[in-house]
């Protein structure tokens, strides 16, 4: 739906609440309970509510339920009310407005928890929360992706971040978290006071004197796992499964073995510890709890096997199990998977005896895969091998890497470039040394580059081709990703914008000045294609409208912190002259002109000053040392 997204107000909740449960309505509705789906039966929509479900674009909506099981159909010539009720739900799920949609649930569960259950089956609201979940994780994605954006934004300006808790995309996430815990706590448990995470369910979830007789099903689990997972409780995650052990002794779904990868084996990237490398030195766990409980990605795969016999995994699977492998660090394990699979060997030669699969083999890789296998590769210090194997990916199945369909793919090799050759002074002289073949090696790690140069033993000119080396390779690496991404036709993303205007912010060249011009001049023509007038009917954020996606307002702070840095570039070349011109020729509008003209005046013409003060203060110096050494030389004469 392009333009605006109506939401629902609360009165129209009140009132579809108030028609599903008005006694004449609802009781009538109760007494004519019969099962709309069993087995091969399809779900009845009425004409008027049916032609409305027509105009929408529910192809993606059946298509999804299908895989869940449910057929969705329209039949003009059923009226039951059960299927009216459904329909309107469904609706709401196609028009993506979710949380309307767990609303109505708890409502609906909280009246008639059993009468719910008979119109919707158990594999329908499944799929309804599997949808709601995805929706957080995407919320979640977009809060974690412009999080950092306004926080470099604010550095700079008297701006300060929305903090975490206030913002609304972070609130939204959180509150349909909380609210899926609370249905599922509804649906077990008759007292509203008991909850699926209470203390006395620690042991046994259905302990319990007012049980509803409700017990979960497996896509119950896997829904509470994955949405665990996806907000990082990965303790959470390993409890759903521990309960699900205790409740069902069969084996378990194909579903929660992708699942326990991604829990128990680091099948999830964005749950990785990045920590130090050779080079650089960094610390980061996205996990939100400690984590003790992991599993060794082959164990797991034997469990798998055993249980299912040799069955041939599809891309889901495949892209779940490379993760594990490369999080396990394992790059014997990842290179024979890569080869035996898909025919391309460890130094990214293609098999002779390989035959590449059909494209109707579900192994057919897709450019999830290849996006997984980048990752993989990376996260085990093999970035440059990563990008040959991505041509031989190429050259065998022609995976499309040039639509909005490989934006992930970009966004991770523009994220792993940057981690993969990044370095530090100290990192690099401990790496240096330890690569050295004289005896600096054997002293202990120097804690600066000035106290290294006394060591009598420090290779100086070694180091600096070291240094020079590494630097060249980052800089290469990411201008030809930069001019690849260009010629694609995926446009904006701001994770890609954003690594590449912080690479461009490190002193790596000469010929740094044109590439922050070509950055602005790419970034302009991204804010002319995404920008919308602030008095559109499309940026209403009144009660009652959410306001499309505001990616012109994420081009407009990379763009203004561009300038910046490019302001920052020229005065400390001494080139404030050419500031004032800058922001005059360049700036988006009024607005920014009069912010970057502020922020210069204020900000950094003072530093220029003293720049320049102390740049006189210290020739004046050196002309005092020379006439005081050309005197003391006249007189020895």
């Amino acid at each position: 739906m392009s333009g605006i997204v109506r939401t629902v107000r609360a009165s129209n909740l009140e009132n579809f609440s108030r028609r599903l449960f008005s006694s004449s309505a609802f009781l009538e509705t109760l007494s004519t309970r019969e099962s709309v789906v069993n087995g091969s039966k399809s779900i009845a929509i009425p004409g008027t509510v049916g032609a409305k479900l027509a105009s929408l674009p529910s192809a993606r909506l059946q298509k999804s339920l299908n895989g869940w099981g449910v057929n969705l159909e329209v039949n003009p010539e059923s009226n039951s009310k059960k299927e009216i009720i459904k329909s309107e739900l469904f609706k709401y799920v196609e028009k993506r407005e979710y949380d309307t949609v767990v609303e109505l649930l708890l409502h609906w569960a909280q009246r008639d928890l059993h009468g719910m259950f008979e119109i919707l089956s158990r594999a329908e609201f499944a799929f309804i929360i599997n949808q709601v979940i995805i929706h957080q994780y995407t919320l979640l994605q977009r809060y974690a992706s412009r999080k950092p954006l306004y926080k470099d934004s604010s550095s700079r300006t008297t701006t300060q971040g929305t903090p975490r808790i206030t913002d609304p995309i972070f609130a939204e996430a959180m509150s349909l978290t909380q609210k899926v815990r609370r249905l599922y706590s509804n649906i077990l448990y008759s007292d509203p006071s008991e909850h699926i995470y209470g203390l006395d369910k620690r042991e046994n979830l259905y302990t319990s004197e007012g049980l509803t007789g409700i017990r979960l099903k497996v896509a119950d689990y896997e829904n509470l796992i994955l949405m665990e997972l996806r907000n990082y409780k990965l303790d959470l995650a390993s409890k759903w499964f521990q309960r699900f052990e205790k409740e069902y002794e069969l084996k378990m779904s194909y579903k929660l073995y992708i699942l326990k990868l991604q829990t128990y084996c680091g099948g999830l990237p964005s749950s990785w510890l990045l920590n130090n490398s050779d080079l650089s030195k960094m610390n980061f766990d996205p996990k939100q709890s400690k984590f003790k409980w992991e599993k060794d990605v082959s164990s797991v795969m034997a469990d798998f096997y055993s249980e299912n016999g040799d069955v041939k995994l599809d891309n889901e699977f495949n892209e779940s199990l490379i993760y594990a492998i490369g999080y396990s660090k394992n790059i014997d394990y990842l290179q024979s998977h890569i080869y035996s699979v898909y025919g391309i060997g460890p130094t990214a030669d293609i098999a002779r005896d390989f035959q590449p699969m059909s494209k109707s083999d579900p192994s057919y890789p897709d450019i999830n895969i290849l996006t997984a296998v980048v990752v993989a590769l990376s996260y085990n210090d093999r970035f440059n091998l990563a990008m040959k194997v991505v041509n031989r990916f190429q050259e065998l199945y022609e995976i499309d890497t040039d639509t909005v369909r490989a934006k992930n793919f970009w966004q991770q090799l523009f994220k792993w470039c940057n981690l993969s050759n990044r370095h530090s002074e100290k990192s690099s002289l401990k790496h240096f040394a330890n690569l050295s073949k004289t005896s600096f090696r054997k002293v202990k790690a120097h804690y600066s580059l000035e106290s290294a140069k006394k060591d009598p033993n420090f290779d100086y000119e070694g180091y600096l081709e070291f240094i020079q080396h590494i630097a060249n390779l980052r800089r290469t690496s990411f201008e030809q990703l930069w001019a690849l991404y260009k010629e694609t036709e995926i446009g904006f993303s701001l994770q890609v914008y954003k690594s590449y205007l912080k690479y461009l912010s490190e002193n790596l060249g000469d010929e740094k000045e044109e590439q922050y011009y070509d950055y602005l001049a790419t970034l302009h023509r991204e804010f002319q294609k995404y920008n919308v007038d602030g008095k559109s009917f499309n940026t209403r954020r009144d009660s009652g409208f959410r306001a499309v996606s505001n990616i012109s307002g994420s081009i407009y702070i990379l763009y203004q912190n561009a300038i910046r840095d490019l302001i920052d570039l020229k005065w400390q070349a001494a080139y404030a002259g050419q500031c004032r011109p800058l922001i005059e020729k360049w700036a988006l509008n009024d607005k920014m002109k009069h912010e970057l003209t502020v922020w210069f005046e204020t900000n950094r013409l003072p530093k220029y000053q003293e720049m320049i003060e102390k740049k006189r203060e210290d020739y004046m110096v050196s002309l005092r040392t020379e006439e005081t050494e050309d005197d003391s030389f006249l007189s020895l004469m």
